[in-house]
Order: structure tokens, then C-alpha cells, then sequence
């Protein structure tokens, strides 16, 4: 039996509860369960056992713990995995990181280039994290040159269950908004000289036309104002030509499910040379709650497929 410090499960527990607002749940089961496992089976250890089942009741390091509880031998190695990281040492720095605000990495931006009246712009938009929350989207000119600049807090959802998919719509429809405030000539007079650009701070929600991403079903986190984009961001100097028929997809590659905890389809047969698996994509392993909206990318080429990790998911291998 490994010696518990005193007071360790209930700081345990006060971390894992941070961890959960801060969508950081795969940490908080393997917080719950390793604390759970150091000292007797007691009321405090069991309840540690009960919140970590409550975040997810299929997690096998939870059934570890509760046959170590009941003294059945068996494969534990996941769980003494984490009893070896989530020492009083790590919960002594987690503690520390609660303290100061400190917060998991920023969201991954958004870039485009923008043709407007013969010139090409580049907007910007990028995250700061929970420390620092808010989001900056920048216009710039040919040359670096930043014309205009908008800024919005969300200070006030921090606490928000959704909180990285409601920051990732907010950058998405903030992005959208300076391009169509571009794309409509309302930044005319900032780009001819004749008004001052500058960081203009903005408080309501954007109300703008963005093309949704998220896997159909999904639903869109409250407080950001989207609607469907009805045609493609374009530029509005000239009239291009009407683009050549594209070719229907066909049906590359089959995917066979061996095993799933949660259901769903025996096979995937997804259209197309290039597939995303993750909850936006075509491959969406459904009932996979930690699956990330776009975890990684398929490529058909020349007879071969290719699989490709996207950054911010949980990695694939």
C-alpha cells in the first residue's frame, strides 16, 4: 500500500475538478484513479473511484482501481502508470498551476489571403488561452503592413463546459467578420488613408455568414451568432469564370471497426482522395467522447494511402 499524504484525495479531488472545467477530463480519470489507489480501500478512496466513474464509467483504468480495491489480480499497468506521474509532487504543481491561471496552449489560428479591388490581404486571427483570454484578428496589407485590428474577451466563459469549441467558433466567425467587413468596402476608408485603423474593440457576438465545419448534429456552441455561408468568400473585383465540373467521388478505401466501447457503424466507406477522421470528418467514431473534431487525414494518391496526424488532436498511430 503506497503511503497518502495527508489531505491528498481531497486536494485530488479539488484538481480533477479544475481539470474538468478546464476540459482536461482524460487527466482528471487518471487523477481520480491513481489517488484512488494509494492507501486503504476506504470511503475516501471510493468516492475518488465514484467521480472518476462519473466522468467516464467506461474508463479501464476506473476497472483497475476497483479490482485492486477487491483484490483481484489482473493487467494494471495502465494504472501504475499513473500512480508513478500523479505523485504529491505533480499534484503540488497542478495545484500551482490553478493558482496562477495558467492554462493549456492556445487555440490554433486562422489565416487567409484575400483578393480585394486587385490587391491581396492576409487576416489573421489567433487565441491568447485562458490566462490571457481573448481573441485578436488582424488585417493586413500587402507588405505586413496591419490595417485594421478586432478584439474580443471571453473572460465571462471561462467557466463554460464547451469551452474550447465555443473559442474555436468564436475565432472562426471573428476571422469572417473582417473578411466580409473587407469583402463589403465597410474598410475602404482605412485602406485609402482617409480613417484611422487601429484595435478596435468589439463586445457582441459576431453575426456573420460562416461555412460550419462541424460534423452535422453537432450542436453549435451557445453565444456565437453563425449562419451557413450560401457561396464561397470570393473576390468581388472581377468575375471569374465558372469553374470546370468536378468529377463525382468515389469510394477509395474501407475501414473495418475490430473494436468500440460505444457503438456505431462496422465499416466506413468514405467518398473522396482525402477523408478526416474526427467528429468534422467523414470517419466520425461515433460515441468517442475525447474524440478531437479532426484528429487526422487520410490521402489516397496513386494507388496508396497515407495517414497524416492533424495538430490539436490526440495523435494517432
Amino acid at each position: 500500500m503506497i503511503e497518502v499524504p495527508d489531505n491528498g484525495r481531497n486536494r485530488a479531488a479539488k484538481v480533477a475538478a479544475w481539470l474538468i472545467r478546464r476540459q482536461r477530463s482524460r487527466e482528471a480519470v487518471d487523477l481520480l484513479c491513481a489517488w484512488a489507489a494509494r492507501g486503504p480501500n476506504d470511503a475516501e478512496g471510493q468516492k475518488l473511484l465514484g467521480d472518476a466513474l462519473r466522468i467516464d464509467q467506461a474508463a479501464p483504468i476506473a476497472k483497475m482501481v476497483f479490482e485492486r480495491m477487491q483484490g483481484i489480480d489482473g493487467d494494471h499497468a495502465l494504472l501504475e502508470e499513473a500512480i508513478q506521474k500523479y505523485t504529491d509532487g505533480e499534484l503540488q504543481r497542478l495545484e500551482r498551476e490553478m493558482s496562477t491561471g495558467a492554462f493549456r496552449r492556445a487555440q490554433v489560428g486562422f489565416n487567409d489571403n484575400l483578393k480585394y479591388k486587385g490587391r491581396v490581404y492576409h487576416i489573421q486571427t489567433e487565441d491568447s488561452g485562458i490566462d490571457k483570454p481573448q481573441i485578436l484578428t488582424h488585417l493586413f496589407a500587402d507588405g505586413g503592413r496591419v490595417l485594421k485590428s478586432y478584439k474580443r474577451s471571453y473572460a465571462d466563459a471561462l467557466e463554460r463546459s464547451d469551452l474550447d469549441g465555443y473559442v474555436r467558433a468564436l475565432m472562426k466567425a471573428q476571422q469572417m467578420e473582417m473578411a466580409s467587413a473587407l469583402r463589403e468596402g465597410k474598410l475602404d476608408s482605412v485602406i485609402e488613408g482617409r480613417e484611422a485603423g487601429g484595435m478596435e474593440l468589439r463586445t457582441d457576438p459576431p453575426n456573420v455568414d460562416v461555412q460550419r465545419l462541424s460534423h452535422k448534429g453537432d450542436p453549435l456552441p451557445s453565444g456565437v451568432l453563425i449562419v451557413k455561408r450560401t457561396d464561397p468568400l470570393r473576390d468581388t473585383s472581377q468575375t471569374k469564370a465558372p469553374k470546370p465540373a468536378v468529377s463525382t467521388p468515389k469510394v477509395r478505401f474501407r475501414l473495418q471497426v475490430l473494436r468500440s466501447l460505444t457503438g456505431g457503424p462496422e465499416e466506413y466507406a468514405p467518398l473522396g482522395d482525402e477523408v478526416i477522421i474526427g467528429r468534422e470528418g467523414a470517419v466520425t467514431l461515433d460515441g468517442e467522447r475525447f474524440c478531437h473534431p479532426r484528429e487526422a487525414l487520410i490521402r489516397y494518391r496513386n494507388g496508396r494511402l497515407v495517414l497524416e496526424d492533424i495538430d490539436g488532436g490526440n495523435g494517432v498511430f
